[in-house]
């Protein structure tokens, strides 16, 4: 995550990359030549797994926010107990982007108290 220019809204990452995949989807690919690894030879299988992973992760998030109202970095520590303090970056990040995705869905909103961000379930 980088901080936004000052005026400028914060770039929502994970629901760029959601919709860089559904282009990808469209498009009539045969081999995926990636920079590591093997070939990907069946992009459609590859980006509905990418897809699960990420709901599975935004329904953890929106059950978690069902019990009670947290803060990005409280949902942090609960999605990522043991990772959190080693890859606080990658995992901060990847919190905050299913924010976006499940405020996006209007499956969540958000409020301030004491100039502190907190999420809650719909």
């Amino acid at each position: 995550m980088e901080a936004p220019y000052e005026g400028e809204e914060r770039q929502k990452s994970l629901l760029q990359y959601k919709a860089s995949l559904n282009r990808l989807l469209r498009l009539p690919i045969k081999t995926i030549y990636p920079g590591h690894g093997q070939l990907i030879t069946s992009h459609h299988e590859l980006i509905e797994e990418r897809f699960k992973k990420q709901e599975k992760r935004a329904n953890t998030m929106y059950h978690l926010l069902k019990q009670k109202e947290m803060t990005a970095f409280h949902l942090c520590r609960k999605l990522f107990p043991v990772m959190y303090e080693e890859a606080l970056f990658l995992t901060m990040s990847e919190t905050v982007g299913q924010l976006d995705v499940l405020l996006e869905a209007g499956q969540i909103g958000e409020m301030q108290k004491d100039g502190i961000v907190y999420y809650r379930a719909n």
